[in-house]
């Protein structure tokens, strides 16, 4: 599949993506449950810090280099096109989980930062990268019309 997906010359390190979806999991499901515009706030910050070529500065990027420090995994390399591809489409939904929550439509921000976790947990867990599938299905569908 990573053949289809944005390919570049910059490589990440496997481990700490795994490491920022974990967090990205747990902030996610912790916005869900309170629905505190501060988790919902860290979480689209860090997102467009990753998502616009200021990852060095993003919160979690940090907080996963601070448990890899501790951690005896050697580095994985990792393309890290699709990586930037599927951090695009998170700042998006967070943008909405945002706006959403500011309109008081509580119901659909609970929603999507479910199906962010769940994304993220699908990384962190077993490398499986849903904006990589997204990004697939949208060059499949491009080609066909």
């Amino acid at each position: 599949m990573s053949a289809v997906c944005p390919i570049v010359s910059h490589q990440v390190d496997e481990n700490k993506v795994r490491l920022v979806a974990l967090c990205t999991t747990l902030l996610s499901l912790a916005a869900c449950y309170t629905l505190s515009p501060v988790l919902i706030s860290l979480l689209v910050f860090d997102f467009f810090l990753r998502a616009f070529a200021l990852g060095p500065f993003s919160p979690l990027a940090r907080v996963a280099d601070l448990l890899l420090s501790f951690l005896p995994l050697d580095p994985t390399l990792t393309n890290y096109g699709p990586k930037l591809f599927a951090t695009r489409l998170g700042f998006v939904m967070l943008a909405l989980i945002a706006l959403a929550t500011g309109a008081e439509l509580l119901l659909a921000s609970k929603i999507m930062l479910l199906m962010l976790a769940l994304f993220a947990f699908l990384e962190a867990a077993f490398s499986f990268c849903v904006g990589c599938v997204i990004y697939s299905q949208l060059q499949r569908l491009r080609h066909a019309i």
